[in-house]
Parts: structure tokens; sequence; C-alpha cells
């Protein structure tokens, strides 16, 4: 309604400019404007119909509103007894849900403390790495001392965040189609094949996006033949003048 608001005054600024305009032009100007006017007259009088008919909708709204509310709080006078019983029946319970739900979010953080930690010693060859404790504020991957593990190398820094988003998804138990975006790319060999065999074990479909210096020919061969990978497709672009257009080719790779 604000828009249509907004619309009918902007349309009766130009209706008095064009008046004024009418009164300074020449004679030989004054059909143009007049036309103008007649326009802005039509509008004007389409927006204040529409602007009618939102005021009206509103009132009804508003009518609604009242009803409902007057509804609510019936139905909470008939919920309380002379003592007030059932209401405060209804207060406990909502205490409880509430205390139930603080539990809940404890328990869902070391659940995913526990699965981060788990995805990773399956995906990572680094032994530094005892525990993992995760806050609001950041995620922490300790050594044996409780210290956080430093100077990590660009691969386990990636295959830490890798092990979070895994283990969020194991959390919630989630198994929505996961697209991961050239992952091996700063991996060492051992920790690549750790990955692919964890990708390969998900319940979930997993879309790898990856590059031939990630996983060659031979490598794609050997993970169809090894039923850890179903499909294989190929997405090349183009670049034009007027813009970039990608092909897929299914069931081939990176040609050697």
């Amino acid at each position: 309604m604000q828009l249509w608001l907004q619309e009918s005054e902007r349309y009766g600024e130009r209706l008095t400019k064009i008046d004024e305009e009418i009164k300074e032009a020449d004679i030989s100007h004054k059909d143009e404007y007049l036309k103008q006017l007649e326009f802005a007259n039509e509008q004007i009088s389409q927006l204040n119909y529409k602007k009618g008919s939102l005021k009206n909708q509103l009132q009804s709204l508003d009518t609604e509103k009242q009803a409902l509310n007057s509804e609510i709080e019936t139905l909470r006078k008939n919920m309380v007894g002379d003592d007030g019983g059932e209401l405060g029946k209804l207060q406990r319970l909502i205490d409880a849900i509430n205390l139930l739900k603080e539990r809940l979010i404890v328990q869902k953080q070391q659940d995913l403390q526990d699965n981060t930690l788990e995805i990773y010693k399956q995906i990572s060859h680094d032994e530094r790495v005892k525990s993992v404790v995760i806050t609001p504020d950041k995620v922490e991957f300790l050594d044996k001392s409780q210290n956080e593990v430093a100077e990590s190398s660009k691969g386990e820094t990636q295959l830490q965040l890798t092990a979070l988003v895994l283990a969020l998804s194991k959390t919630t138990e989630f198994t929505a189609p996961m697209v991961i975006d050239t992952p091996l790319a700063r991996l060492d060999e051992v920790n690549r094949e750790k990955l692919l065999n964890y990708l390969a074990s998900l319940p979930q479909q997993v879309i790898l996006l990856a590059q031939s210096g990630e996983i060659n020919r031979n490598k794609c061969d050997e993970l169809l033949g090894q039923n850890k990978a179903q499909k294989t497709f190929v997405v090349e672009s183009e670049d034009f003048e007027t813009g970039r257009m990608a092909t897929v080719s299914e069931d081939y790779y990176f040609s050697e």
C-alpha cells in the first residue's frame, strides 16, 4: 500500500508541475501539456481507486485481527480455573520444553565435536589432533596437551573444515546431496585417498567437482571400477563477446 501512496504522490506532484508549465508555456506548446495533464489525471484516478480498495482491505484485516484477539482472550480465560491450575500446568510444560531444548543443544554440541574428530581421523593422517572443541565463537583442533594445533598446512586446514562440514551433516542426520568443489588440490596422495574413500562411503549423493590435476584418468577409472564413483561428466566452458557458454559431456573424463 505504501508504494501505491508514493506513486499517487508522485503523480500529484507531476500534475502540479504541468499546471505551472501550462501557465508559462507559449500557446504552441499547450496541446502537448494538456495531453500530459489528461494522462496524469487518468493515472491519479486509477491510483485513487486502488488506494481506496487497499484501505478497505486494511480495515477488514484490522477487524479480523480484533476478532482473533478476542477469541484468544476468551480461550485464555477458559483455561484458567479458580486457582489458575490449568495455566500453571501449561507454564510447567513450557518450562520443561525449554529445559529439554537446552539439554539437546548441549548434547548436539558434544555429538558434533565427537563426529568432527572421528571424521578428521578418517580423512587425515595428521596424528597431532586428539580432540575437537566447538564453541559459538570458534572451532579448535587440540593436541594431547589440550593446546590448539598450530601452523597447520593449507591442506590440513582444508581437511579440518571439511571434517566439520561432514560432521554437521552426520550430526543433524540431514542426508541431502553434497556438492564439493576441488577438495583435493592442496592434499597429498595419502590424504586424497582417505578423503575419497570417506566420501564414497556416505549414504547421500556426492557431487565432486575436480580438476585433472586432482584426479587423473587412471584414478578415475580405478574409482569407477571399485564402485566408489558412479558417473563422470566433463564441463567445458567457452567465452564469447556476449558471455560464456558451458557444455556438459556424460560418461567422459579429462583426456590424457
